[in-house]
This record gives structure tokens, sequence and C-alpha cells, in this order.
């Protein structure tokens, strides 16, 4: 159950109530599960397949191609899921994650 006693909640209550600051609202992706998005570790899964994929398509470079399953299997393992968004972005590169997490 929802602590409404919280500091934190009696303070966001306050600014909504007074109209001090704007508001911006971040809601989890399970609230958008049923209209087709993943969830957070789904999504997770699915940037480090893009990470797979990518290595699947490297010929000549294995150097490249074990850092790339390598950081796949780290952020798949990671308990924290930002620590593993962190880990796929770095290592697909700011664009190529962009597209990933967009597709």
């Amino acid at each position: 159950m929802f602590n409404i006693e919280q500091e934190s909640y009696k303070h966001f209550r306050s600014i909504v109530r007074e109209r001090t600051n704007k508001i911006l609202v971040w809601v989890g992706s399970g609230l958008s599960q049923p209209v087709g998005f993943p969830s957070w570790s789904a999504l997770r899964d699915s940037l480090c397949a893009e990470l797979e994929n990518k290595a699947k398509n490297i010929v000549e470079d294995v150097h490249e191609k074990e850092r790339l399953l390598k950081a796949a299997s780290e952020a798949r393992r990671h308990s924290n899921l930002w620590v593993a968004f962190e880990i796929v972005k770095r290592t697909l590169g700011e664009t190529s994650f962009q597209a990933a997490v967009r597709a």
C-alpha cells in the first residue's frame, strides 16, 4: 500500500496544489504493457539481443565480437536495470541505442 505520509509525497502534493513548479510525471512501463510496450526487463533483453545480433554480423574482428557479447552478458546479469541500460548504451553508442529503444 502507498504511504501518503512520506515527506516526498507531501512535498509533491504541495507543488501540485500550489502550482509553484511545472510538473513532469514519469510513469513506469507497467502501465503501457497492454498496448504493446515492453516491461523494463523485456526492454533490457531486447537491447541485449541487439548487441548479440550486432556481434553475430561481425566476421573479421574477433575482439569486437567478444566485447559486444561480453557487454550483452553483463547487462543481462545485472540486477539494476538502469546500470544494464548504461552498459548497452555505452557499448552500442548513443545513436544505435536510441534507435533500438525506439524500435
